[in-house]
């Protein structure tokens, strides 16, 4: 998040714009559904120490198409994911619980 950021969703929003291109009013999260928390190493060229990364992923529904326009230096790759039920339900319980990721 960023102090420009209200809500974790608003986080999440900007950030699909800002990777992607994808206007947020394009865009209707759902529920929260992984949450990925991985070590950064230090990066003098961006003034970054050692830190945590924090992935928050959330079920989503595009409501057009847009252009994608990846932003390179942010982002490796790109896809839309079906969620199936059973996936959904491991997702949520593994939030709940704290567990990470792959448990």
């Amino acid at each position: 998040m960023e102090t420009v950021d209200d809500t974790l969703a608003g986080a999440a929003l900007r950030e699909l714009t800002e990777e992607t291109g994808i206007p947020a009013d394009q865009v209707t999260l759902g529920e929260l559904v992984d949450i990925d928390v991985h070590p950064i190493a230090a990066n003098p060229a961006k003034d970054e120490g050692d830190h945590f990364h924090f992935d928050v992923r959330y079920a989503a529904a595009l409501s057009g198409w847009s252009e994608i326009r990846l932003q390179l230096e942010e982002v490796a790759g790109f896809a839309w994911n079906h969620l199936d039920p059973e996936q959904y339900r491991a997702a949520a319980e593994r939030i709940t619980s704290g567990a990470p990721a792959g448990s």
